[in-house]
């Protein structure tokens, strides 16, 4: 299962060469997602890998997290989720799951 890494950019074409190709030299199973940057949102998100989405949702929200980004369906493909830790920090986790429906 790959790691997923959303990243702001402006030049898509340009950060998503740069990721791929330096993943690929680095022989590393990441999944590279570039989204066009908004002045605000200047992020990079790591999605961690989950056997189950919803006991993360669960854990995150007893241990003081807070979800950002409602469990969203990637149809086919996966299940994800956006949080913040307790001191604000992004992340996201992801479920894989063929039968995902948006």
């Amino acid at each position: 299962m790959p790691e997923i890494m959303k990243i702001p950019g402006t030049n898509i074409k340009i950060v998503k060469d740069f990721y791929d190709k330096l993943f690929k030299s680095l022989d590393t199973d990441v999944m590279v997602v570039v989204k066009p940057e908004i002045e605000e949102e200047r992020e990079l998100t790591h999605y961690i890998s989950v056997k189950n989405i919803e006991h993360g949702i669960e854990k995150i929200n007893e241990l003081g997290g807070k979800i950002e980004v409602d469990k969203t369906g990637v149809p086919r493909m996966g299940y994800f989720i956006e949080a913040r830790d307790p001191e604000g920090h992004y992340f996201g986790l992801w479920e894989e799951n063929t039968r995902a429906e948006m």
